[in-house]
């Protein structure tokens, strides 16, 4: 039978607070509620085009999709082909969410759609929709 030594007791304490501070825990991790909106890195080909005449774009409209926490498709909406900026394309989430209910777990794709095909990006974090409590009104004053 092992003896333990204060020296053997402090070293496992110290390796069990290092390991709770760096390992990941999903239990802690929370899902975004209510976004409003969502980035995405345009595709590398967003400006490319083809080398035939006439010239046809690589990529001639990025969609929107969103899945339910169980992986199904809920809703594939087209954003056309938005302007990025510094790389980045901005979409409002406020007129797609009008049409999902409420839930936990959604995650969003987006997708390149050209000629060739498309591209589809790796799934967001998770989020949630939810109907948030409207903050209260000041304080009534009897007169």
């Amino acid at each position: 039978m092992k003896r333990w030594t204060s020296s053997s007791i402090v070293r496992s304490a110290l390796c069990i607070l290092v390991w709770s501070l760096v390992a990941p825990s999903a239990s802690f991790a929370q899902n975004l509620t209510n976004p409003s909106a969502v980035d995405f890195d345009a595709s590398p080909d967003h400006a490319r085009v083809t080398s035939s005449t006439p010239a046809v774009p690589f990529v001639s409209n990025y969609l929107i999709e969103i899945y339910t926490s169980t992986g199904t498709l809920l809703r594939a909406t087209d954003i056309g082909k938005p302007a990025p900026v510094t790389g980045k394309i901005t979409v409002d989430l406020t007129p797609i969410k009008q049409s999902i209910p409420l839930g936990t777990g959604y995650t969003i794709k987006a997708v390149a759609k050209g000629a060739g095909g498309e591209g589809r990006s790796a799934a967001s974090a998770p989020f949630d929709l939810t109907v948030t409590a409207p903050a209260a009104p000041g304080v009534p004053i009897p007169k």
